[in-house]
């Protein structure tokens, strides 16, 4: 008998201005660039030009909301953000990206079938300073998008260091 799976992907953005978190909010994913990535990242070693389907970038525009102030719906189907502004590499100071397992309290593996993909990112206090940031986007080497997310607007500010944490969970049952 065939055993057939269903696949998830869920993507969470969370927002600190120090340690405050300040925005928590799940997103669309671009399934077709996200799967892309996924299967040549399987494959790394054997295909050409592999590392162009990374995660490089998290990047931060200010088009996330409409002339009312009002969300606008994330658009998964360009390779760009509403109005991008600001980008920071994912692997640099203060960004990371890693590979997590899902653990209980007593650090046990509670979910043997997913794994989460977290984005760290951190806009200092001299960067970007005076624009409203309200949607992200990640996106691979070869500039596809990979997840588009719109939020309530954070005004980045000289007295303000922003911390970024997006994770993308992958489920398979």
């Amino acid at each position: 008998m065939k055993e057939m799976s269903t696949p998830t992907v869920i993507g969470t953005l969370k927002v600190f201005d120090g340690l405050e978190l300040v925005v928590e909010k799940k997103n669309k994913i671009k399934l077709d660039n996200f799967v892309r990535t996924l299967a040549f990242g399987a494959v790394h070693g054997d295909v050409t030009n592999a590392d162009a389907y990374r995660i490089a970038t998290i990047r931060f525009g200010s088009g996330g909301e409409d002339t009312d102030g009002n969300e606008k719906t994330p658009d998964v189907s360009t390779d760009t953000l509403f109005e991008p502004m600001h980008s920071e590499d994912v692997v640099g100071s203060g960004n990371g990206i890693k590979v997590l397992d899902i653990k209980d309290d007593a650090n046990n593996i509670i979910e043997p079938n997913s794994k989460i993909i977290e984005v760290n990112a951190t806009i200092s206090s001299t960067e970007a300073n005076g624009v409203k940031f309200n949607e992200l986007g990640l996106f691979d080497i070869s500039n596809k998008k990979l997840t588009h997310i719109t939020f309530d607007g954070i005004t980045k500010t000289e007295n303000r260091t922003l911390s970024f944490t997006y994770q993308v969970e992958i489920t398979v049952s």
